[in-house]
């Protein structure tokens, strides 16, 4: 059983939250890699309808210092995206 099979046989809505760590230097596959990503949560979404999006990657409340290194974010950040994504859940 897949994950979003168990959560929709409970009735919990899936929540995907995407930022950039740190955002990268412009590269040659950035806009494939892009594309991939949201290509497939595009897919997701169609055929799992609770689900819901958030995209941070333009988000301009993050700094460097929030950030461990490119994959993890300090605790700081942490605190810091927790809040806004907690903001926008029970905004919504």
């Amino acid at each position: 059983m897949s994950f979003t099979s168990i959560q929709y046989a409970i009735f919990l809505p899936v929540i995907f939250a995407i930022y950039w760590i740190i955002k990268p230097k412009k590269f040659r596959w950035q806009n494939v890699m892009l594309n991939f990503m949201y290509s497939a949560i595009n897919d997701i979404m169609l055929k799992h309808p609770n689900t819901i999006y958030y995209n941070y990657i333009n988000d301009n409340r993050f700094i460097k210092d929030d950030f461990y290194n490119a994959n993890h974010l300090t605790n700081t950040g942490a605190e810091k995206f927790t809040q806004i994504l907690n903001d926008t859940i029970f905004k919504n």
